[in-house]
């Protein structure tokens, strides 16, 4: 395999590379006839190997290095995450039957607080792998400390479960004193979680908590304990639709606010708007959230202009900030949104990015390559679909021919914001197409005029449309595909 002698990290590095272009026969038969294989116990590396076998079902290569060097069986990287929940996250049920098979410590939780047991509560397992899910799944809630347990935003299992409609687990879960009024940080209970699910498969809200009284939930890694009058709840549905028309009422006026401040004229000179009140705007809707505490994998794209002038390789560089590749940092929010609002002309560049539509109008383009990639998340294309939301077909979709058959560049940069624009999305529509079929649709309302970017005045008129929008066909296409 090697020409000469590898170095340690050569050698780390050759057998990874080998892991991720499927050839596991290789690394185990290199792994099997070395004696120099300490490195497997001591670097970063030798957990990197265990992580992408354990993503990847490569079970053999798991039981080698497991049987060698058990101490990497509960060891946590900087995430939080061992062996068993990258498994567990990528549903390869065969690593994850041999791992439960050792001396698993099911009390560890993720840098989020996440349990083995919440993430088990996202995952719709298909039927033939149900009994390893559920043989875990036992495992997990025969130790109460762990299906009471709370992540960071205060959601425990039963949460997860009822937001993803799973009612096996949802009824397991009830089974085993699961608290059924328990409080996140934001004050929501399971049952909340419920009706934004897409299916509401159990009625929580008559249901009463196993042991009135008793302590609310306890984070699954501390010995953190929260008062009674946290956990009193029922549903707060209510209380959080009171709260949401003066919230977007907010954000209409920091919106009409923004647009309404010219700063510079034209935008000639400088950008025309300051985004100040979009920050303020964030921080109300958002608070101190940050996109890996998201229980939703997003991502957000923008550009950055600059890398800055210390870097010795200076450059600019397409940004795709998520939440699922393993490897986030946590972004505040608010800035990675305002990062990718910030329109050129419309607004300064924010830590040296720009709008995300710079790159491409479209995001799905920019996330399909994530999600079906060898080192994305490599999902199945056929386990694909995308309803893709646009803010409206332009009133007149096209640069009339006679006035640009001859033009010079001043005549063109008139039109060159709306040409760069339109050709992507019209290339994501293709792409989205020819690449899932059926599976791809597109829901995006022509404008009735010609209605500028920046022209907050005609906001009502857009929500007329929305309002008065025949959504039949979505949601025959939802139903069939979603």
């Amino acid at each position: 395999m090697f020409l000469s002698k590898p170095t340690q990290e050569q050698k780390a590095e050759e057998l990874i590379d080998c892991l991720r272009k499927k050839r596991s026969e290789t690394v185990l038969k290199e792994l099997e006839n070395s004696k120099e294989n300490d490195w497997i116990k001591t670097t970063l590396k030798g957990f990197k190997l265990l992580r992408l076998a354990s993503q990847t079902d490569n079970v053999g290569v798991v039981n080698y290095i497991i049987e060698h060097y058990p101490e990497r069986l509960n060891y946590q990287d900087v995430y939080g995450k061992s062996c068993l929940f990258y498994a567990v996250e990528q549903e390869q049920w065969n690593t994850v039957k041999y791992l439960i098979s050792k001396n698993i410590n099911y009390y560890m939780a993720d840098k989020n607080g996440n349990s083995l047991l919440h993430i088990l509560a996202k995952i719709k397992v298909k039927k033939e792998y149900e009994v390893i899910y559920f043989e875990l799944a036992q495992k997990l809630i025969s130790h109460r400390r762990i299906v009471r347990g709370k992540n960071l935003l205060g959601e425990t299992p039963l949460h997860i479960a009822c937001l993803n409609s799973h009612k096996k687990l949802i009824q397991l879960l009830i089974d085993n004193k699961s608290l059924i009024h328990c409080k996140t940080e934001k004050g929501l209970t399971p049952w909340d979680y419920c009706q934004f699910s897409d299916k509401i498969c159990i009625d929580l809200s008559t249901i009463k908590d196993p042991d009135e009284g008793t302590p609310n939930s306890i984070s699954p890694f501390s010995n953190e304990v929260f008062s009674d009058s946290e956990q009193s709840g029922g549903n707060k549905l209510g209380k959080s639709q009171e709260i949401l028309s003066p919230l977007e009422k907010m954000m209409e006026d920091m919106l009409c606010e923004t647009f309404s401040r010219i700063i510079n004229k034209g935008g000639i000179v400088g950008h025309q708007y300051s985004n100040k009140f979009l920050f303020v705007m964030g921080d109300k809707v958002f608070g101190d959230l940050t996109m890996n505490k998201l229980t939703r994998k997003v991502c957000i794209p923008s550009y950055l202009t600059d890398t800055g002038k210390d870097d010795p390789h200076r450059t600019s560089l397409a940004k795709f900030y998520n939440n699922f590749l393993g490897e986030e940092v946590p972004y505040s929010l608010t800035e990675v949104c305002i990062q990718s609002a910030a329109a050129p002309g419309y607004f300064g560049s924010v830590n040296a990015h720009l709008d995300g539509g710079v790159i491409i109008n479209e995001p799905c383009g920019g996330v399909l390559s994530y999600v079906i990639g060898e080192y994305g998340l490599n999902v199945d294309i056929k386990d694909i679909s995308i309803l893709s939301i646009g803010a409206g077909y332009p009133a007149i979709p096209y640069i009339p021919e006679e006035e640009v058959r001859e033009a010079g560049p001043v005549k063109w940069t008139l039109h060159m914001p709306d040409l760069q624009i339109e050709s992507r999305k019209s290339f994501i529509e293709f792409e989205g197409k020819y690449l899932l079929g059926e599976r791809f649709f597109r829901l995006n309302p022509k404008l009735p005029y010609q209605i500028d970017l920046d022209y907050c005045k005609d906001v009502e008129l857009i929500k007329s449309m929305g309002d008065n929008l025949d959504l039949t066909d979505t949601f025959k296409w939802i139903e069939q595909n979603w």
